[in-house]
């Protein structure tokens, strides 16, 4: 049978436990939305918080981070005002302590329960693609306060499913083929959308290999009147001219062919890029000929960079020379003669 002093004990810890309040989250709400989701681009992550209490930056309080990690790497992380009560007359900067994100407030200002406060954080994508990270936030410190997960719209950005969810970083690069004799076909189509003003690259995977291409296509250059600088014609027999313009530049000696995108190119179509060429006077094997380039941000804050990738070859037999529709593949015309009379 339970003693009386058991009993009482018991009690008062029941008591205890309906009296002290659970542990309430810091924020109201709290979300986070990114505008550019490719690798290595510049992204700009919007926050929108409302708090659950006062926040005194007299008191030498701030707001923490959690799990942006993959953006530690890249440049300074930088904050900027977006709408009211903004951030950037906020806070006093940004930095990190061990792998949070840290932004002190100022000691003049603080954060009020109920209010609705929205900034920015400005970072470049890390140059691998990633899944989203879930990303937390807390106040007043790591050590006493709960962190608790940020929200996102989940929004497609640039044409990427869910690319509004902050730091999904996306590779893009493009999916193409080749068909050529003395035209070199370059049939792509993209996985994500490629703004007007980006890039677009035909180099070699490697050096010797540029050199064979470049040699294997001099013979078409042309030069416009008012262009100082080589230029190889862009074919106006298909749509491609619109998208692309009518020549590609050679950069960087022996030169990379560049040429840029003049209008957006969605993710949803292929496109095409044809350009007329005379193959060298001697026998060749097909060199090995790689796409890339850069995709601009809508809002012109910088680019993004994808990595070369192979052309994919066809493999069929042109004019009876097998596997002759390989990109800049030439055989030497000859007879084999068995006997004179």
């Amino acid at each position: 049978m339970m003693s009386s002093d058991a009993c009482l004990a018991t009690w008062l810890f029941v008591a205890l436990l309906l009296v002290v309040p659970a542990t309430a989250n810091d924020f109201a709400s709290a979300s986070m939305d990114q505008d550019f989701p490719l690798t290595s681009g510049l992204n700009i992550l919007s926050v929108t918080l409302v708090s659950n209490q006062n926040i005194q930056g007299s008191q030498g309080s701030a707001i923490f981070f959690s799990n942006l990690q993959s953006v530690r790497s890249e440049i300074a992380v930088g904050i900027e005002a977006s709408g009211s009560n903004t951030g950037n007359a906020l806070f006093a900067g940004v930095g990190w302590e061990g792998d949070l994100l840290v932004l002190p407030l100022k000691s003049s200002q603080s954060i009020t329960q109920g209010t609705t406060y929205a900034f920015s954080l400005v970072v470049v994508n890390p140059a691998i693609s990633q899944s989203a990270p879930s990303i937390s936030i807390a106040a007043n410190g790591s050590g006493s306060n709960t962190f608790q997960g940020v929200s996102s719209s989940n929004l497609p950005a640039y044409g990427v499913d869910s690319g509004g969810t902050p730091l999904i970083a996306f590779v893009s690069q493009f999916v193409p083929l080749v068909d050529v004799l003395n035209t070199i076909l370059i049939q792509l189509k993209a996985n994500c959308d490629i703004p007007a003003g980006s890039v677009l690259n035909v180099t070699g995977e490697q050096a010797s290999e540029l050199i064979v291409l470049l040699k294997s296509i001099s013979s078409g250059l042309y030069k416009t009147g008012s262009e100082s600088t080589d230029c190889l014609q862009i074919l106006s027999d298909t749509y491609s001219l619109a998208y692309f313009g009518d020549c590609g530049i050679f950069v960087n000696d022996p030169g990379i062919l560049e040429t840029v995108i003049k209008f957006d190119l969605s993710s949803v179509n292929a496109y095409t890029l044809s350009f007329r060429v005379l193959n060298p006077d001697f026998p060749q094997s097909s060199p090995d000929v790689a796409i890339g380039g850069t995709v601009v941000r809508t809002d012109g804050r910088g680019a993004s960079y994808f990595a070369n990738q192979l052309l994919e070859k066809d493999f069929s037999d042109i004019l009876g020379i097998q596997a002759g529709a390989q990109i800049l593949l030439v055989e030497q015309t000859k007879f084999s003669v068995r006997e004179i009379r």
